[in-house]
């Protein structure tokens, strides 16, 4: 079999979407003739918070090893930032954003300041004792890119390096001053990528832009997917709650996110059906920090039967939550139509249910099974509260709401299938 290190910061139990690529790496490259070494995180679990994510990890590294896997799970030593995260503190709150912006400038050069570090650290004492045929590393954090780069020039392996979102083209660059600090990142991205033997991205517009910035690498487009079993088994064990139109949204939260539409959308329809049995959870936002978290917590004091915030759960119970709501919310800044579409809209999509998309733009085009009834795209309150009241009328009616994608769609965009297209091209590097 051939031997792939792979190096990624997201991995679980951490029940974020980043992290269900490389795990769908660890479960399917097995069956595809390829031997899976993953160095990541040791991970908590139950990581429901900001803080909880910061913690330092216990003090000993873990093996777990199979016939055909190896997972090297590495401790995080924690960060100066985590004391400061759950603090109202004027001062502190400065102080954070502070250390964060010096360790977006200083991180390339000074190993104390970048947190992904202990990885690299892990991996080359690993590669020092074992040999692999191919270096594997996911991006964000691109710093991983660097190690894989560096490793590459010690042991003398070929790397590739994947995408989730784009680097000097990401568009979801938050601050000004760190889209100028970015410039400095353009120089080392071109650096790592030219030096890579392949370069994948999880959409096939950030591979179309890469392909324009880097013309010496190929690139390929590996989009994410679902993990179709694990759907399948949990459709069997979950019902549809009939008693409650429940709007469901899980994961995290985003400033650019149009989360301010939605909740008006909401107050109107409440305002037009008093007594409708609605409710609407968000699940896993207090994860990450976002300003949107805390106009919900606002908006539920308005509605508290209404709004229910819920702790970050496992990628299971998250997945039930979803196939026992009727309306899966989904909110998006990019828009659909240059292919960006992330990982959320398969998995939603798999589920059946129909899926509300609130967008933070104009443009309503989509590359995902356009003209279908998948999801309903969105762009303010009016919209919001006219779409869901149809479905709200449906519902009371008894009618079924469901999307009419086949099950031979569904498989199209499973992890198992995209996996497997994967290995393929790897295997010939």
């Amino acid at each position: 079999m051939k031997k792939i290190l792979i190096i990624c910061y997201d991995f679980p139990p951490l029940p974020s979407v980043g992290a269900q690529r490389p795990s769908a790496w660890f479960k399917h490259f097995p069956s595809n003739d390829i031997y899976p070494i993953v160095i990541t995180r040791k991970w908590k679990e139950n990581i429901t918070n900001v803080a909880d994510y910061f913690q330092k990890d216990s003090d000993h590294d873990e093996f777990i090893e199979h016939s055909s896997s190896l997972l090297i799970r590495s401790c995080y030593k924690g960060s100066v930032k985590q004391k400061l995260f759950n603090s109202n503190n004027p001062f502190k709150r400065i102080l954070r954003k502070s250390i964060t912006l010096t360790e977006h400038v200083f991180r390339w050069h000074i190993p104390l300041l970048d947190e992904t570090h202990f990885l690299y650290k892990a991996a080359k004492k690993y590669l020092t004792h074992n040999s692999v045929d191919l270096i594997l590393v996911t991006g964000q954090p691109f710093t991983l890119f660097k190690y894989a780069y560096k490793l590459s020039q010690q042991f003398n392996v070929p790397y590739v390096i994947d995408y989730r979102d784009g680097w000097a083209t990401d568009h979801a660059i938050p601050h000004p001053i760190l889209k100028i600090l970015a410039f400095q990142e353009k120089v080392l991205e071109q650096k790592y990528v030219s030096s890579a033997s392949l370069c994948c991205a999880a959409s096939e517009n950030i591979n179309i832009e890469n392909n324009k910035l880097f013309p010496n690498t190929k690139s390929i487009t590996h989009e994410n997917g679902i993990d179709l079993k694990l759907i399948e088994k949990l459709k069997k064990e979950t019902a549809v709650n009939q008693q409650e139109f429940t709007i469901c949204y899980t994961g995290s939260l985003y400033d650019q996110h149009n989360v301010s539409d939605f909740l008006k959308g909401i107050d109107l329809l409440i305002n037009k059906i008093p007594n409708a049995q609605l409710k609407v959870k968000f699940i896993g936002i207090t994860l990450k920090p976002s300003s949107n978290i805390q106009l919900i917590k606002e908006f539920q004091k308005k509605h508290p039967k209404t709004i229910e915030i819920i702790d970050t759960i496992s990628h299971a119970e998250a997945i039930k939550a979803q196939l026992s709501s009727t309306l899966l919310l989904k909110f998006d800044y990019t828009g659909q139509h240059l292919g960006l579409l992330g990982a959320k809209l398969y998995e939603y999509a798999a589920t059946k249910r129909p899926i509300l998309t609130v967008l933070s733009i104009e443009n309503k085009q989509t590359t995902f099974f356009p003209n279908r009834n998948v999801q309903y795209m969105v762009t303010n309150k009016h919209e919001i509260c006219n779409t869901i009241e149809n479905l709200y009328h449906n519902f009371i009616e008894g009618r079924i709401i469901e999307s009419d994608l086949t099950q031979e769609e569904i498989y199209s965009f499973s992890r198992e299938k995209r996996v497997s297209d994967f290995a393929s091209v790897l295997k010939k590097i």
